[in-house]
């Protein structure tokens, strides 16, 4: 810079970098609102592929760099290694809701029934009705990422309260015995891992409206998170968790879907368990994302 624009520069306040033609630029200062770390870029970089791969894409304004900027706090606060499988449901179209943000377990890709295109758009979410769930794959009592009876969560982010069905992660058989997380139904919020043996944890739920936590953390420790504040615990010693495969949006009856929400959802997780300060964490990262999501 010579030194005439450096006196303008100073003056006025607007100090540029001034960069080689030949010096190479970090893929995070372009590309994101704040320095990507080498393991969040490629996080980042795999999920767009996989978005691709579903023919769809990630190119509404903004949308890469806040992703890059949400994956890589979940790196800093050690919530991202607890995330087995989430889905953030952001992408241009339907079609990018196949790719999940992290897609551990069994299947590479979420499967959605019966959706149409117009249930969908980045800056509302997903939104449910009659016939129509995400099929994500995984079974509840998955090893993936050393997801255990004793070390499990599931997390919910519903935008609107459902008039009809439930709003649910969930498993069940023969429509008694149930592994689940189920925001709002009889004004109550409740999460299992396997109803037969396992006592409820129960929350009072003024609207059925936010981010929704369950975790187990030891074999007597339970608990329920809302918006990343505790609302209820429990110390039950707990049974083995159930063999059938996640369903949202619906209740899954021993492979059938039914009960089907019309909730909107805006995003899922499962992983193993989560401390205080963990759902805390997940939640205000959310919370910044859906902000420059314009949720």
């Amino acid at each position: 810079m010579n030194r005439r624009r450096f006196v303008y520069c100073a003056a006025t306040g607007l100090m540029v970098p001034a960069v080689r033609a030949s010096t190479l630029i970090p893929f995070s200062f372009w590309s994101s609102g704040c320095p990507l770390s080498s393991n969040a870029a490629f996080a980042l970089n795999d999920w767009i592929s996989r978005v691709q791969a579903a023919s769809s894409d990630v190119t509404i304004a903004g949308t890469r760099a806040a992703v890059g900027c949400y994956i890589d706090g979940l790196m800093t606060d050690g919530v991202w290694t607890k995330l087995v499988r989430h889905s953030i449901f952001a992408g241009n179209d339907l079609n990018a809701l196949k790719a999940p943000l992290k897609n551990g377990g069994p299947a590479s890709a979420d499967v959605l029934p019966n959706f149409v295109a117009g249930d969908y758009t980045q800056a509302v979410g997903l939104q449910g009705g009659n016939t129509k769930y995400v099929d994500t794959g995984l079974p509840w009592n998955s090893t993936a990422g050393s997801m255990s009876d004793t070390s499990f969560h599931a997390s919910l982010y519903t935008r609107t309260l459902q008039t009809a069905g439930l709003a649910t992660l969930q498993f069940g058989t023969a429509g008694a015995v149930y592994t689940a997380l189920i925001i709002r139904t009889d004004a109550n919020t409740y999460f299992y891992l396997n109803s037969a043996v396992d006592t409820i944890v129960t929350y009072s739920d003024p609207d059925g409206i936010g981010h929704y936590i369950g975790t187990r953390t030891a074999s007597n420790a339970a608990a329920l998170y809302k918006n990343g504040a505790s609302v209820a615990t429990g110390l039950v010693a707990i049974g083995a968790r159930l063999t059938g495969t996640m369903f949202i949006g619906c209740l899954n009856n021993n492979g059938a879907p039914t009960a089907y929400s019309d909730a909107i959802f805006e995003q899922y997780s499962v992983g193993t368990g989560m401390t205080a300060t963990d759902a805390t964490n997940l939640y205000n990262r959310y919370v910044k994302l859906r902000k420059a999501l314009r949720r």
